[in-house]
């Protein structure tokens, strides 16, 4: 089911526990109950060297997913040296959603990141016209969309950042252009 992909996993707290780029954060209540947990990785920041490697590779390596996929796709170097948070898995309560708690959490974790200096939080996600306008509502802006479907959820994957400093409002800016452009050329095929 479509809430299944946004339960947290073994797998998730393995990951947190062995990866020093991996981290939590929650919404408690006044009273402490847990209402929303959001796993989180730090990427991109990467040097010119890895963005050198990365570009021979017909495949990207592992983590820095978002950085990775746009310097694939748009050859844009300087969006792989920004620093950003992406935003891996966002849990609500299921007794719980529908009531802002999920935007409440975002957010906070934007907040948080311009505090820390991050250029950009970003998401990659199984696009369906709810979570697209989920993530529009909070100006996570599309850069990516995947050429398959998922063969699991039968989905497009979509990568949005919301950038916060200038220089990654001006690359979001440009790579959005270009991904719109590409976009509309392949309706009209």
């Amino acid at each position: 089911s479509a809430t299944a992909h946004y339960r947290f996993r073994p797998k998730d707290i393995a990951i947190l526990a062995e990866s020093p780029h991996h981290f939590a954060r929650c919404v408690r209540t006044k009273s402490g109950r847990i209402v929303a947990t959001l796993h989180l990785c730090e990427e991109g920041g990467l040097s010119d060297g890895v963005i050198k490697d990365e570009l021979k590779r017909r495949r990207a390596g592992k983590g820095n997913v978002i950085p990775l996929v746009l310097l694939k796709h748009f050859r844009c170097d300087a969006i792989a040296k920004l620093k950003g948070i992406r935003i891996i898995r966002i849990a609500v309560h299921p007794e719980l959603q529908g009531i802002g708690i999920g935007t409440f959490a975002v957010k906070e974790l934007i907040k948080e990141a311009k505090k820390l200096d991050y250029d950009w939080v970003g998401v990659a996600f199984g696009a369906t016209p709810r979570l697209l306008r989920f993530w529009n509502k909070l100006d996570f802006v599309p850069l990516h969309i995947s050429l398959e479907r998922n063969p699991t959820s039968g989905e497009y994957s979509v990568i949005c950042i919301r950038p916060l400093s200038k220089r990654a409002e001006d690359l979001v800016k440009k790579i959005n252009y270009d991904f719109r452009m590409r976009l509309y050329s392949s309706c009209l095929l």
